[in-house]
């Protein structure tokens, strides 16, 4: 398992490295690679905030529940963005772990229409998973060199737009700081320069009362 792990790692790094010189404005997938800084928030296990502190004896079994138990109500948006980031990376391992997670995530969807849970959150967590999973998808043939079948975690989501999702969240909710941010980290996924300035700017106002915010600022460079 730590071989695995170490190979996993490994080719990851070079592979974002190949990402930021062929793609420099984006500095590697903006969903995959960048962690969120979650300050005292509780999420997946994960070492520090880049791609490679995942926990090498974490049970994929047990996944997909303890995503969704992370995923409650009082859950802030950058949160849950940092817990779909990891929970993503973790079930590229296995499409049918990452099946089921897309599944169950987007089954809350229907649980919120019917008045069960939070509509907003429900589709904003669809929409951030499906655009996390799109980026896992575009990783083409280095899929085998991270253990990661990215055909199979493409054709999950290829009739499917998440950052459409994202966007009528923020619509519904247009003052929410942490909704701008996460907007502006979809667009800059999608390429989408303009829609990405627009979210940013809104996040860096924000920012100055915004703890979580300001504390992943970082993410806002000039692009």
């Amino acid at each position: 398992m730590k071989t695995h792990a170490t190979g996993f790692r490994s080719s990851l790094l070079a592979l974002v490295a190949v990402a930021a010189i062929a793609a420099p404005a984006l500095a590697g997938p903006p969903l995959l690679c960048h962690g969120y800084d979650i300050g005292t928030h509780t999420s997946l296990p994960w070492n520090g905030q880049s791609w490679q502190g995942h926990a090498n004896d974490i049970d994929l079994k047990t996944l997909v529940p303890a995503t969704e138990r992370l995923l409650t109500p009082d859950t802030p948006f950058i949160v849950r963005m940092e817990t779909l980031r990891r929970a993503s990376l973790y079930a590229s391992r296995d499409p049918k772990v990452a099946a089921d997670l897309l599944a169950r995530i987007t089954a809350r969807t229907r649980d919120a229409k019917a008045g069960k849970t939070d509509q907003s959150l429900a589709l904003f967590d669809t929409g951030y998973l499906i655009e996390t999973y799109r980026q896992i998808g575009m990783l083409g043939g280095y899929g085998d060199q991270i253990g990661t079948d990215t055909n199979a975690i493409a054709r999950l989501v290829k009739d499917l737009d998440g950052s459409a999702m994202v966007q009528q969240v923020v619509a519904a909710k247009p003052d929410d700081p942490e909704l701008q941010f996460s907007a502006a980290i979809v667009a800059k996924a999608r390429e989408r320069r303009e829609t990405y300035r627009q979210h940013a700017a809104k996040a860096r106002v924000a920012a100055k009362a915004d703890t979580l915010i300001a504390q992943n600022m970082d993410k806002m460079r000039e692009w």
